[in-house]
């Protein structure tokens, strides 16, 4: 079998194929679209993905006004801190530190 995926960026860790994120050895639950968004902001470390992007590859068709926003939040309170997902004005979002 291929090797398995993960990503780690400081405390924070995500199984790819398990789709199972931890932070400081701690595991997260994680809708499925809290997942891709994360996973997908987690592959393009220090790089701000445009909301539009980020809405199409996460949510393709089916998305409101406040879908990103929204998941965003959510995943700021699972994460334990505001740190992790940084929003750019007008542009978007990337990984930040924790």
């Amino acid at each position: 079998p291929p090797p398995r995926r993960y990503i780690r960026r400081g405390r924070l860790h995500i199984d790819v194929d398990s789709r199972e994120v931890t932070v400081d050895g701690s595991g997260v639950a994680l809708t499925r679209k809290e997942f891709d968004l994360l996973c997908l902001l987690a592959s393009h470390p220090d790089t701000v993905i445009p909301r539009k992007h980020l809405l199409k590859q996460v949510w393709g068709d089916s998305w409101s006004q406040r879908t990103v926003d929204t998941h965003v939040s959510s995943l700021r309170g699972k994460l334990g801190g505001s740190g992790w997902i940084v929003t750019v004005r007008g542009v978007g979002f990337k990984l930040g530190a924790g």
